[in-house]
């Protein structure tokens, strides 16, 4: 197999909604996300009684591969073809006599061998979560403006937390390529060719708020979805330190690396890797 990979590229989604607006609509609605809806029914708290008491603005990682394999290959298949006439006992084609079986009354059959030459392809467009798992939602994201990233090693947002992933590249690209279907009646492998025209890190933006209901003892957070609106409770961040986003870490898709990912459904003497030295932009910007 030979796969050709495309330069990494990361992309930074631009907001709908900033920090502040965000802040708005989630103190519209903090009653009745901190107290629940019975809390609130029965404890009627008042919008001072829950205190905001922490906010951040941060950029949560997924991937997206774009990517198209080809296979060409042969394989051996023997063919029965009906005879018509039950007084044919034999049929010669391309020199070889062949024998006629009966089939009843009406005729019989002979069977043939020949060889089937087969192409066959497959696109792929895949969005996956900062764990490396499949995440089809994550998809209609990649509709929303966005801005790339030239330098990730130095890419450090004022004011803002940036996630790392937990898989690279290797993982998501090696989860890919096991799913590709192989026949597994081809005698002969002529070409084997996985293209991956665009491998792109997205980052989206989140925001997040925690709130204090100190009568109850009660803390919540609250997520806001910069690009959709989406209100959610999920967890603070604040405790986590940065990451330094290593470029060359997270874009490693060595032979070596995309084998050890991608299991045993590959051949590790049988792949061989090569970087597209120009960026396809597959992805909307």
């Amino acid at each position: 197999m030979e796969i050709t990979v495309a330069q990494g590229q990361v992309l930074r989604l631009i907001p709908r909604i900033d920090l502040e607006r965000a802040r708005e609509r989630v103190e519209e609605k903090k009653i009745s996300l901190v107290a629940g809806t019975v809390g609130a029914l029965f404890s009627h708290p008042k919008p001072e009684d829950i205190v905001l008491t922490h906010s951040e603005s941060r950029l949560e990682p997924f991937w997206q591969i774009v990517a198209e394999a080809h296979l060409v290959y042969e394989r051996q298949r023997s063919y029965t073809v009906a005879v018509d006439g039950s007084d044919v006992k034999r049929v010669t084609l391309y020199g070889q006599d062949l024998e006629v079986t009966p089939a009843g009354s009406s005729g019989g059959r002979f069977t043939c061998t020949g060889t089937e030459h087969c192409e066959g392809g497959q696109k792929i467009a895949e969005t996956f979560d900062s764990r490396g798992t499949p995440e089809s939602d994550l998809a209609p994201l990649l509709t929303n403006p966005s801005e790339p990233v030239a330098d990730l090693d130095a890419f450090r947002p004022e004011g803002v937390l940036l996630l790392a992933p937990e898989a690279g590249a290797n993982l998501v690209l090696g989860h890919v390529v096991s799913q590709l279907a192989r026949p597994r009646d081809a005698q002969s492998v002529l070409e084997d060719r996985f293209e991956v025209e665009a491998i792109t890190l997205c980052l989206r933006p989140v925001y997040a708020f925690e709130f204090q209901w100190p009568q109850k003892s009660k803390f919540v957070v609250v997520e806001f979805d910069g690009l959709s609106g989406e209100i959610r409770t999920g967890r603070s961040k604040k405790e986590q330190a940065r990451p330094a986003l290593s470029y060359r870490e997270l874009f490693d898709v060595s032979a070596d690396a995309l084998t050890a990912a991608a299991g045993t459904a590959i051949p590790r003497d049988n792949v061989a890797v090569k970087l597209m030295k120009s960026l396809v932009d597959t992805v909307r910007k």
